[in-house]
């Protein structure tokens, strides 16, 4: 018998109520953040610069230089440090309460009722017992246009997942940006590994259009499926381990879909002590129950900010909750949440105070 409560928190209803979906503002503040970034700080610069030469005005001369300093540092961002790939440990104990941990924000959640939501510190510490290793990325963000820019670092990462020691790999989501790009798909090709899992996020099913927010991209999960990708929508697989233990990792549709169900995800685990859920947006911990019992939540979406000046000061918000933005967080109810840098870019090229990472988790019990 299912020990999770049979609350249909899945409804349209709720769901529109709990969710906060794209506006047109946030489509109108991402357009102007790509005119700035990637076009606007090197147009003023060469302006600048021109108005220089022309007038010969000295006074403007300190201002020339510091816009010219930071052109040159964000062509840096953009070309070098937008192809460094990092491989980054976390440990992390599960169905634990870290005694550092503390109080992050408060949530609300699908019945309108407040909850709270801790941050804490990634575990350092090792255990006579073997960890559950396994390798979680996300966030590619590829299109015509990065794909053929990228080949080297697709490689690399491709490279360091194959040599990680786990043969369990988790990608969640946004392999695409805007557009549907056949050639994107020929990534997971180069990945050698026994379980390659993954969600859809909410722009691999931007090519849908207007129709994105509720439309299932079955073109996009074919295409994941033939390049040999399990895509885990309100789906699970259960992993037997080694040393016998077994292990649960299931995956929803992306949150904009409006079609997720935990419930239905996890179908047939009950029983299992270890239960991952993988969800491209972390804000479905509004959704989560005690009675659900899920012992670690993988997310990415939110890019850690992307323009990251400080750990609570983030110029880019991809949550309506500023501060779930990256790390580890833990709900009331005991479940963690770890939310990957990812490897890519959203709307423009610039990354600040953030890794390209691909994440090696180790999981303790």
């Amino acid at each position: 018998m299912s020990l999770i409560k049979f609350k249909n928190r899945f409804t349209k209803e709720i769901i529109f109520k709990t969710v906060k979906l794209p506006s047109m503002h946030s489509r109108f503040k991402s357009l102007l953040y790509f005119l700035i970034f990637d076009f606007g700080i090197h147009f003023v610069t060469l302006v600048s610069v021109i108005f220089f030469v022309v007038s010969g005005e000295i006074i403007v001369l300190p201002m020339v230089m510091i816009l010219v300093t930071i052109s040159l540092f964000q062509i840096y961002l953009q070309t070098k440090k937008y192809n460094d790939i990092k491989l980054k440990k976390y440990v992390i104990q599960v169905n634990k309460i870290h005694p550092l941990r503390r109080i992050e924000f408060t949530g609300v959640n699908y019945e309108q009722n407040p909850y709270l939501v801790y941050s804490q510190p990634y575990e350092n510490f090792e255990s006579i017992r073997d960890p559950i290793k396994l390798i979680f990325f996300s966030d590619l963000h590829l299109c015509s246009d990065y794909y053929r820019d990228n080949q080297k670092k697709l490689h690399k990462i491709a490279d360091l997942i194959n040599n990680a020691d786990t043969d369990i790999v988790i990608f969640g989501g946004d392999l695409l940006s805007t557009k549907f790009d056949k050639n994107a798909f020929k990534f997971f090709g180069f990945l050698k590994k026994k379980y390659l899992l993954g969600v859809y996020g909410n722009h691999d099913a931007l090519y849908l259009e207007r129709k994105y927010l509720y439309k299932f991209p079955e073109e996009f999960i074919y295409k994941m499926e033939e390049s040999g990708v399990k895509m885990l929508v309100n789906d699970n697989v259960q992993i037997l381990l080694k040393d016998d233990r077994r292990v649960t990792i299931a995956g929803i549709s992306d949150l904009y879909s409006c079609n997720f169900d935990i419930n239905m995800a996890f179908r047939g685990s009950e029983d299992d002590p270890i239960r991952i859920l993988v969800s491209h947006n972390p804000e479905i911990i509004d959704f989560i129950e005690p009675e659900d019992r899920i012992s670690l939540v993988l997310s990415g979406h939110t890019h850690w900010g992307q323009i990251r000046i400080s750990s609570v000061l983030n110029l880019y918000k991809f949550s309506k909750y500023p501060k779930l933005i990256g790390g580890l967080y833990q709900l009331e109810c005991g479940t963690k949440v770890h939310i990957s840098q990812g490897l890519g870019n959203s709307t423009f090229r610039t990354k600040f105070n953030v890794d390209n990472s691909i994440d090696l988790i180790e999981l303790y019990e």
